[in-house]
């Protein structure tokens, strides 16, 4: 089963990029269309790494990041067109695991997101059982589908 990677990027092009190049890459990729549902959205996607813009709507990307770490231990790798030393230390410290400057290189973006997968989850293709809709994903016990 492919990884499971979130965008949550306002720039449709930019989204529109990522999508075709994570699922070219063989990613099962979400996207958050509807900012003000971004942890539900998230948390019902059970995604294993997330992609994360820093100028969102509704809260920045730095607030998004501190509020996904309450509760979700994936790789975050913010992906921005920001790129102050002050930008990358506030990614650092909210909790993002990576900080990659537009415009990216597609080849050490895809790097990076396999590095950070391959040490999140140990380079093995994650367990997932399905079953009437219900998924559970062993690796992090994240269980998702519930009405």
């Amino acid at each position: 089963m492919a990884d499971r990677i979130m965008l949550i990027e306002d720039d449709k092009t930019i989204c529109g990029e990522l999508m075709t190049l994570l699922s070219a890459n063989k990613y099962d990729v979400g996207v958050i269309y509807d900012f003000g549902r971004i942890y539900e959205e998230t948390a019902a996607f059970a995604p294993q790494l997330v992609l994360l813009d820093i100028n969102l709507p509704y809260e920045d990307g730095f607030k998004v990041c501190a509020k996904l770490r309450r509760s979700f231990d994936f790789p975050i790798i913010f992906v921005t067109s920001r790129n102050t030393d002050m930008d990358e230390l506030n990614s650092i410290m909210t909790g993002g695991d990576a900080f990659i400057t537009k415009p990216y290189n597609t080849a050490i973006l895809l790097a990076k997101i396999a590095s950070l997968l391959k040490r999140a989850y140990g380079g093995q293709e994650s367990m997932v059982i399905e079953h009437n809709g219900v998924i559970l994903r062993l690796e992090n016990g994240c269980v998702t589908g519930l009405a």
